[in-house]
């Protein structure tokens, strides 16, 4: 792989990360309970995740890198989806006490 396709790979997944997480806290501020903030995560999440997966596809000619790299996004969506909710679980906690 070279590093601009490395970038390209890895650059969505940061991105998504960092923007769940400031969605996250928003939503810990603005006071929404706890299971409306992990749908409201989870979906934007899915939905970003859905694009990639997508742009991913058509970025990659070869179709065993493409499996192996959507693979991977489904890995980091998994990852990113149990970080929000450590977040979220935390921070409404800390917030209605």
């Amino acid at each position: 792989m070279k590093m601009q396709e490395i970038v390209a790979f890895f650059l969505p997944m940061c991105i998504m990360l960092f923007g769940t997480i400031f969605y996250s806290i928003y939503c810990i501020r603005k006071g929404t309970t706890f299971v409306q903030g992990i749908m409201r995560v989870l979906l934007l999440d899915l939905i970003l995740f859905f694009i990639a997966w997508i742009w991913w596809f058509i970025y990659i000619p070869d179709g065993l890198a493409a499996i192996i790299g959507v693979g991977y996004y489904a890995l980091a969506f998994v990852i990113v989806g149990i970080i929000n909710f450590v977040i979220l679980y935390t921070g409404i906690k800390l917030t209605h006490r």
